[in-house]
């Protein structure tokens, strides 16, 4: 991978009270917050360690900004398909803040070197700052390296360590940033690289993320029951839970939770493929088939629910939207994930939560 230094923009932090409510409200409010002087840019080129700090758990990442060319040489590899609706609202979005205000998350296989690396710096660094978020009970911490043999030696370690990384969270980033920058939308100098944070795959966590669709005030649950037989066993749960395996999906209808399994016959159909998909199944025999759900990247009935959230988060949009049924998938495993962008195949929209996460305005590439 070919990673630069650039000349940062992050946050005053004497001028920010509440993290939680300022980065929170960073994706409406950034070019209002630049005006009003709540930014301030670094004084050189660097290369940052992020560290993540959240019950017991230490995650620590580099920021840097990659050489666009490699989303073209396909070294940056994706795992869904990307909507063209989504890719002119963040257009919109990039040219109206002149500004890339967080990065895209890039996961690659870990590497010793890399990891020393990381772990020298932060004893010898002193951290720019800190910042403690309430609500997710984590603190985060940039360092930023700005001596020239030590940025050097970063870049090697990239070069030739990491071959590809895969996109973990900014997928219409990547795409709106790869239109920007072949059109003539943008001076030659601007949008030459793509501002990302790159975690070793262990380092991450991959968490479900579910889903929650509005009914048609036509299908009583019966009927929804009973067409779902024709392609479940279905049984009814005690209590709310998740799937505990590959090919198990938990519903919430109503006040009751249904564990799902595939009848053999669908599953049998599909093996030939190589990788058979819960989402995938679930698209195209329950949504498309019984809910009547042609476009599940466009369908306003659709909303996700990441898996961070629990099954919680499944009843509580029922409890305040009546009318829903909710469907918990298995979440999808690192090494399905590779096989899917080695192999340009995609996901589903919405497949994949991860975590850590950074928040919008804590890091900024400018145009």
């Amino acid at each position: 991978m070919k990673i630069h230094p650039f000349q940062a923009i992050y946050p005053n932090l004497t001028l920010v009270t509440s993290p939680d409510s300022f980065f929170g409200s960073m994706k409406h409010n950034y070019p209002d917050f630049v005006k009003s002087g709540f930014f301030q840019k670094s004084a050189q080129d660097a290369i940052y360690i992020y560290q993540i700090e959240s019950e017991g758990h230490s995650y620590r990442a580099v920021i840097a900004a990659n050489d666009i060319q490699d989303v073209e040489d396909r070294k940056i590899l994706k795992h869904e398909e990307t909507l063209s609706t989504k890719e002119q609202s963040m257009m919109q979005l990039i040219l109206q803040r002149n500004a890339i205000i967080k990065p895209v998350l890039l996961a690659y296989e870990g590497n010793n070197d890399i990891n020393l690396f990381i772990a020298e710096e932060m004893d010898s660094l002193r951290a720019l700052f800190k910042l403690d978020f309430e609500e997710t009970q984590e603190s985060h911490t940039l360092y930023a390296i700005t001596d020239r043999k030590k940025i050097a030696k970063l870049q090697i370690l990239f070069k030739e360590k990491v071959k590809k990384c895969f996109i973990a969270d900014g997928h219409h980033r990547v795409s709106t940033a790869s239109i920007l920058h072949k059109g003539n939308h943008l001076r030659k100098d601007q949008l030459n690289s793509l501002l990302s944070v790159y975690f070793p795959f262990e380092e991450l966590d991959i968490y479900d993320y579910n889903r929650s669709i509005k009914l048609q005030e036509d299908l009583t649950e019966a009927q929804i029951v009973a067409r779902l037989s024709k392609v479940f066993k279905i049984s009814e749960l005690d209590t709310a839970a998740k799937p505990k395996k590959k090919h198990h999906i938990t519903m919430h209808l109503g006040k009751i939770w249904y564990l799902l399994k595939w009848k053999n016959k669908i599953i049998e159909k599909y093996n030939s493929d190589g990788l058979v998909l819960d989402s995938d199944l679930l698209n195209r025999y329950v949504l498309d088939d019984i809910l009547d759900i042609d476009d599940i990247g466009t369908d306003l009935r659709v909303k996700y629910i990441a898996g961070t959230l629990g099954t919680d988060g499944v009843e509580k949009l029922a409890l305040k939207d009546r009318g829903r049924i909710g469907f918990c998938l298995y979440a999808v495993t690192k090494q399905e994930l590779k096989y899917i962008a080695e192999n340009g195949l995609h996901l589903p929209p919405k497949s994949t939560w991860f975590e850590p996460r950074i928040k919008n305005g804590v890091i900024v590439q400018e145009l």
